[in-house]
């Protein structure tokens, strides 16, 4: 059965076992050598020098004797200690990288039922390649400080390394190896070192870079297209936040042609607003830009302090003369907000010692509005509640702009999830790295002791614009429901609930804590943060709640006699409706016979004028113009009616003599006459058809 604080059931996988076999048991400092990317989990083993994989959506489908783990062997063996592991997003290249070198594997590809290296055999062996190892090998200054993909690669196959010399150099994986393509310089190159000292006067000041993040995306002004194979890609600017060691912050926009990084141009440092004296820490250690609009970037120091500052365009007002041989002056600047203070360590006796120790930042894919801390002594993770809302200010129109501005006075929260350290001791159990599995979301960590831990991650959703009703106007209707409930009550009580004490899951050394007296001290620790954190707030939320539910009642009781006012005045407004009916009935029925009435006597009127219209003079002149051919055709009628007289007196003498001559005509002759007669005839047919027409149209009878 899964605990509560291993609901993967790690811990039973042979893959702890292997990996608590290869720790060392003087591990002191934390490092981040887990990562999780698509679904599949990767550890480095320090003792064998390969990487353990272990497919996590079949650990969640099956049982744990079922899965087993694959071991990814690199060629050449791995010389640096390796305290930094990174997976592209397409799972093809595996960074490693430590103090004194980098190395990347190239993974095989995954096949077969459950996607698994190289066909499911237990031992794969991948190619790696180390990146400029004569550079880490022979120089006793140069050191890596952070590796990372670059988000924008078209094909994924960049990857940005930052060093102690103040540059940043670009590899791109191709089949033959890593080719540097980019070397970019983000500050002096250190020199000399102070006295004795072997540190470089530079890295003693915190001149030289130590972290940084990539930006969210924009489209550049000239949005130009380069071509891959088979497709042409649009390519995006991503700006890369760098911070120094002295607090410094500077920028630079890399963008990609043809599947290559283009020059770029270092800015900085940014400015930051307000100004401090030692401008917000002396020994930055870790930054991460948080994808919001507009973004948000969180500084860290060694002492635990983060700082929240949201990146803005300077105004063209503001702008000075820069001058500065490294770097050229920065548009956007740095608007700090609040500042957190992180617990590192437990302490018992209310005395905390200043313990320092490096932070590293994690990324939340899932919730925006979250990140995480990894250190020495535990976890953290922060919420950001002015994500959210820039979001909800981004929805609101132009013209309710000044009303519906939400408040933006939340402040970030703090939550100490993981406590491996307690104050004055001299064990610790360092944080070897943590990792993000999605759907359903899970922490996964590991520890100095080998012990693996998976916590489920309960997301924070992003608070919702609330539409509001609009009149047939467009005009907004605020309803007296909503002005009193206008805060949900749910996220009125949050407000209350918001945790201000933190009591982490223990995960401490297994010396650190050895008498009764500190057992003790831990257990009053916990029941007093119980306390303070749950039975006065409880308290509070009990008394709100009250308060909620009288005003309900008075609302419920106004609503209710409001009611029964409206019940009255609706059928106070049905009676007046049906007189009204009774009205229009009428007053339609007496428009109707005055309508009638109306159109009678235009239609007299217009019998009586004198003056013929347009209409009545052109049926005159049709009438006249019928009359003339009736006069044609009756004519023509009479001159054929004669003609028929003849013809017939004619013919009655042709009888007549045909009946005293003995002779007989032809036959041509015969059809001739009778062909004749036929013509005569049909003539005399249409001719009197013709008459009968006009008759008709003429009305004569």
């Amino acid at each position: 059965m899964a605990s509560s604080t291993d609901i993967l059931r790690l811990n039973d996988h042979k893959i702890t076992k292997t990996i608590k076999n290869s720790l060392s048991k003087s591990i002191k400092n934390s490092k981040n050598v887990i990562t999780v990317q698509d679904d599949v989990l990767f550890v480095w083993n320090p003792e064998d020098c390969c990487i353990l994989t272990l497919n996590l959506k079949l650990l969640r489908s099956k049982s744990v004797e079922e899965v087993h783990y694959q071991t990814l062997l690199p060629t050449q063996p791995i010389s640096f200690e390796v305290e930094l592991i990174r997976v592209n997003t397409v799972v093809s290249y595996a960074a490693l990288a430590g103090p004194s070198g980098v190395c990347v594997l190239e993974l095989p590809r995954r096949g077969g039922i459950y996607a698994a290296f190289g066909n499911g055999k237990d031992i794969v062996y991948c190619r790696n390649y180390f990146l400029d190892e004569r550079l880490f090998s022979c120089s006793k200054f140069v050191e890596c400080k952070q590796v990372k993909w670059h988000p924008g690669s078209p094909s994924d196959n960049h990857l940005l390394v930052l060093t102690s010399e103040n540059l940043i150099r670009t590899y791109k994986m191709e089949n033959n190896g890593p080719v540097n393509e980019r070397v970019w310089t983000v500050g002096k190159k250190p020199a000399g070192t102070m006295g004795t000292s072997k540190v470089p006067i530079l890295v003693a000041l915190g001149e030289t870079g130590v972290d940084f993040d990539f930006g969210p995306p924009k489209i550049p002004k000239n949005n130009t297209k380069y071509t891959l194979p088979n497709k042409t890609v649009g390519y995006l600017e991503w700006p890369i936040y760098i911070l120094r060691g002295n607090g410094d912050i500077y920028t630079i926009t890399t963008e990609f042609s043809n599947d290559r990084l283009d020059d770029t141009i270092l800015c900085g440092p940014l400015r930051m607003h307000p100004a401090a004296d030692d401008n917000y820490g002396v020994d930055a250690c870790a930054i991460i830009c948080l994808q919001s609009n507009p973004p948000i970037l969180a500084i860290s120091t060694c002492t635990g302090t983060i700082y929240h500052a949201v990146i803005l365009t300077e105004n063209d007002d503001i702008v000075t003369e820069w001058k500065s041989e490294e770097s050229r002056l920065p548009d956007k600047s740095l608007y700090v907000f609040e500042c957190i203070e992180l617990e590192l360590g437990l302490s018992l006796n209310d005395v905390d010692l200043g313990h320092t120790c490096p932070i590293f930042f994690h990324h939340d894919e899932v919730n925006k509005m979250r990140y995480f801390c990894t250190h020495d002594t535990g976890i953290h993770t922060i919420t950001v509640p002015l994500i959210g809302e820039l979001d909800q200010l981004c929805n609101v129109p132009n013209d309710n702009f000044d009303n519906d501005m939400p408040s933006m006075l939340e402040s970030s929260t703090a939550e100490y999830i993981l406590c491996t350290h307690t104050v004055g001791a001299t064990d610790i159990n360092p944080v070897l790295g943590i990792a993000m599995l999605y759907n359903p979301g899970t922490l996964i960590a590991l520890l100095g002791s080998g012990q693996f831990l998976s916590l489920p991650l309960v997301s924070v959703l992003l608070p919702l614009v609330q539409s509001e009703d609009t009149n047939v106007n467009g005009d907004t209707i605020i309803s007296p429901t909503k002005k009193i409930l206008k805060q949900p009550f749910d996220e009125y009580i949050k407000t209350f609930l918001k945790p201000t004490l933190t009591q982490p899951i223990l995960k401490l050394a297994e010396k650190s804590i050895s008498e009764p007296k500190e057992n003790l001290e831990l257990l009053v620790r916990a029941t007093q943060t119980f306390r303070e954190e749950h039975f006065k707030k409880l308290e509070r939320v009990r008394e709100e709640i009250e308060k909620r539910v009288k005003a309900l009642q008075m609302l419920r009781k106004y609503q209710e006699g409001e009611l029964s006012r409206l019940e009255q005045e609706k059928e106070k407004t049905q009676a007046f409706a049906e007189k009204l009916a009774e009205k229009y009935e009428d007053i339609k029925d007496k428009q109707e016979l005055l309508t009638k009435r109306s159109e009678d006597l235009l239609r007299l009127v217009n019998q009586k004028q004198p003056i013929q219209t347009k209409a009545e003079k052109e049926l005159a002149k049709q009438l006249k113009q019928d009359l003339e051919k009736l006069k044609f055709f009756m004519k023509m009628f009479d001159q054929i009616r004669n003609k028929q007289k003849y013809q017939a007196e004619k013919i009655r003498e042709w009888r007549n003599q045909q009946s005293t001559n003995s002779k007989h005509l032809g036959k041509i002759q015969t059809n001739t006459i009778k062909s004749t007669l036929e013509m005569t005839t049909k003539q005399i047919a249409e001719m009197t058809k013709d008459i009968l027409i006009c008759k008709q149209d003429l009305g004569l009878h």
